[in-house]
């Protein structure tokens, strides 16, 4: 039985990771999951929230805010499509708090406007938010 799997993360952009890991934890529509190896076959979408390579305890493990995606896993290989995800220590805090405050206030005029803009609001508003909590979750 193997003790490590192989990730494949790959954006539009490039491969953000390739490499052997033990678990790799993220949010699916069910809730937070751990893909061990020798998973039976998993395909699933990703929610917005962190995802951790290694275990969260082991000070090589890689956290990150992914913002969706889908993943494929299988007894050897986990593979994972996104087109938005950023390493926990790369999240400039500063931005992430400048974007929460301009889509609150582009939020409120939406609808008070009965813009059809609202919900794309909501999803940018939901992203700053997710940011600055993964960005504290790791930085204690």
């Amino acid at each position: 039985m193997a003790k490590t799997t192989y990730l494949t993360i790959t954006t539009p952009e490039k491969i953000f990771f390739a490499g052997e890991t033990n678990i790799v934890t993220l949010k699916i529509a069910d809730g937070y999951i751990g893909i061990l190896p020798n998973i039976s076959p998993i395909f699933s979408s990703i929610e917005m929230g962190s995802l951790t390579i290694g275990y969260s305890n082991d000070p090589q493990s890689i956290k990150c805010y992914i913002g969706g995606g889908l993943i494929y896993a299988d007894q050897e290989k986990v593979n994972i499509i996104t087109d938005d995800i950023i390493k926990a220590d790369d999240i400039d805090l500063q931005r992430a708090k400048s974007d929460l405050a301009m889509y609150e206030a582009a939020l409120l005029k939406a609808k008070e406007t009965s813009s059809a803009d609202t919900q794309k609001f909501e999803v940018k508003l939901k992203k700053a938010i997710n940011r600055i909590d993964i960005y504290n979750q790791f930085h204690k």
